[in-house]
């Protein structure tokens, strides 16, 4: 689990090093994937709290926040750092060009249903809990598909998903 995780992360800063034309992370993203990788959650998550401080207009900083969170299973922290990902995006989508706004909002809704499996493999009892997070689920796989279809493919290998189920 810890390495999936960490290597969500990887994935989702350097989609988010695609828009800066970089091949690279932030060194402050790089060093929360640093710390994570070996085990220091505690150092990773005052990091990445400080970049959401610092810089609280990129919703990247709550993808990053997101993974942390994940790492402490702290599943609803998680989902909460996806939803103001996409708040944020959403806020300022017009300060970003045009043809990145697609992938951008992809990414983040990749990140919002990955966060949705892990926490509907957390509550196989809870039925109501499961189709409320499978539904959730299903619809950002949905709005993924529509936006682009490289993240939406990514997704499906990730998760063994054929795409075949109303997708």
């Amino acid at each position: 689990m810890r390495f999936m995780l960490i290597a969500i992360l990887a994935l989702t800063l350097a989609g988010c090093a695609l828009f800066k034309g970089k091949n690279e992370p932030s060194a402050q993203a790089g060093q929360v994937m640093a710390y994570l990788d070996q085990g220091q959650d505690k150092a990773a998550l005052a990091l990445a709290e400080d970049m959401v401080r610092a810089n609280p207009d990129d919703y990247s900083n709550y993808l990053i926040l997101n993974t942390v969170h994940l790492a402490e299973k702290d599943l609803d922290a998680a989902q909460a750092d996806n939803s103001k990902a996409l708040e944020v995006f959403q806020a300022r989508a017009n300060t970003y060009p045009e043809k990145e706004r697609g992938l951008r909002e992809a990414k983040i809704r990749e990140s919002m249903a990955l966060t949705a499996l892990i926490q509907a493999k957390e509550h196989q009892t809870d039925k109501a809990k499961l189709k409320e997070l499978e539904a959730f689920y299903e619809e950002q796989v949905a709005k993924l598909k529509q936006l682009d279809q490289a993240t939406y493919q990514h997704l499906l290998d990730l998760t063994g998903d054929t795409g075949k189920e109303g997708n």
